[in-house]
């Protein structure tokens, strides 16, 4: 305490360096602890809102074009036996679900025509793979597949944008636009409008999700999206169904696994193509996101790291004042047996008196500013939004490592002046002094 006191008297001297310093180093950790605190939480938000309960990947029997696009290996090297063996065969694989897309993305309600973002065929395992929940209805079943039941489960913001609300929409019927097919024989084979009664509303996932994964607005089973002729409805089934998903948990090597799994069935020979993204390709967006999330930790955390240095600077100018006003003190110390680390470790306290009142007006700093400093931040990241951060912004953790980088630079800066007088003689000390 004493040595508190005594710092403090030491301030009165040179008062308006001593704020100077307390504020911009104050400035340097505040940033530190806000960097440290707003970029763990963020890269919390992207895993929380993607990839909570494991990622989603799109395994394909296709080849990757010079165009960077993915085209389906004709004929199908893979069956509808394929999602059940990676879910068997690889470690935390679950909910393996057929995706293909539907021949319509236009459905016509009580004459009013409604142009959807994405209809996906798949099956009864879709929605638990995406994490999706029913609200109103009932879940697709397996026997909805294997009888191609002419249902529909929509998303709920599409619900509530053509039926005015979830509960509204069950039951109700759909039309699809009659599409026209080319056969072998050259003779157009026209289907006529499908009508699918909605049986199921799910949850609306977030919108990153939904724009990385290309999450369905409209789903219905996979064998009732197939409009063809019988004779060909088999191939086209094993064609269309040879690009399915499954959520994997805690494995760090899925991707060699699935490919191991599906080699040992089908052959060596396998072209499969393995992403997290959508139906056709990888996730731009989700990549972006993560870069943008990536590098803008490595920026603030810097810029914290920096002005903190720069702060710590201005201990180093206090102290060496404060040093070369005691050269003849410290000197005397010294002649009367007083050792080099001795006389370091007091002014190493002082410094750390200086860094800790500094690091308390940072962490105040820090607290003040998170909140308009994090909607500004919310909405560089696509898809994110500040008001989804849970609890306090400024982490726990975050302070202890600001206050600690704080009190190191400072402490160590305080003392640097102590190098060159250390290395002189006691006499010359006296003398000069």
């Amino acid at each position: 305490m004493k040595l508190f006191f005594e710092t403090i008297e030491n301030l009165r001297n040179n008062p308006v360096k001593s704020v100077v310093t307390f504020l911009s180093l104050g400035i340097g950790v505040g940033i530190l602890i806000f960097a440290l605190s707003i970029s763990t939480l963020f890269t919390n938000l992207l895993v929380t809102k993607v990839n909570a309960n494991g990622i989603v990947y799109t395994v394909s029997n296709s080849e990757l074009q010079a165009d960077g696009s993915y085209e389906r290996v004709r004929p199908a090297q893979l069956d509808l036996e394929a999602p059940g063996l990676v879910t068997s065969g690889v470690v935390g694989a679950s909910n393996a679900a057929v995706l293909m897309p539907t021949p319509f993305s236009e459905i016509t309600v009580a004459g009013q025509k409604y142009q959807l973002r994405n209809v996906i065929g798949s099956n009864e395992n879709y929605l638990e793979a995406m994490d999706l929940t029913v609200i109103e209805g009932l879940n697709m079943t397996q026997a909805d597949v294997e009888k191609g039941n002419k249902k529909l489960w929509m998303s709920e913001s599409t619900a509530i944008l053509i039926f005015g609300s979830a509960s509204n929409a069950i039951d109700q019927q759909v039309q699809t636009p009659a599409r026209t097919f080319g056969s072998r024989s050259g003779t157009p084979t026209e289907v006529a409008p499908t009508i699918y009664k909605v049986t199921g509303v799910f949850e609306d996932p977030d919108e990153l999700k939904r724009s990385a994964y290309g999450v369905a607005d409209i789903l219905v089973p996979y064998s009732a999206a197939v409009q063809t002729s019988d004779s060909n409805a088999s191939r086209v089934l094993q064609f269309l169904a040879s690009t399915f998903i499954v959520r994997v948990q805690n494995n760090a090597n899925a991707e060699a696994q699935v490919r191991d799994v599906l080699a040992l069935q089908y052959g060596d020979d396998l072209s499969l193509n393995i992403w997290e993204g959508t139906l056709q390709s990888p996730s731009t967006t989700l990549q972006e996101t993560r870069d943008s999330v990536r590098s803008f930790t490595l920026v603030i955390n810097l810029l914290g790291f920096i002005l903190l240095v720069s702060g710590a600077i201005g201990i180093l100018s206090i102290m060496l004042v404060e040093i070369l006003g005691k050269r003849r003190a410290i000197s005397l110390e010294r002649a009367l047996g007083a050792s080099i680390p001795a006389i370091v470790q007091k002014f190493f306290y002082q410094s750390l008196v200086l860094s800790g009142i500094s690091a308390v007006i940072g962490i105040g700093l820090a607290y003040f500013f998170a909140a308009p400093l994090t909607d500004m931040i919310a909405a560089v990241f696509n898809g994110m939004e500040a008001s989804e951060l849970q609890g306090h912004i400024i982490q726990p953790m975050a302070i202890l490592y600001g206050v600690a980088a704080a009190l190191l630079f400072g402490g160590v800066f305080g003392v640097m002046p102590l190098i060159s007088l250390a290395k002189r003689p006691i006499a010359e000390g006296l003398r000069d002094a």
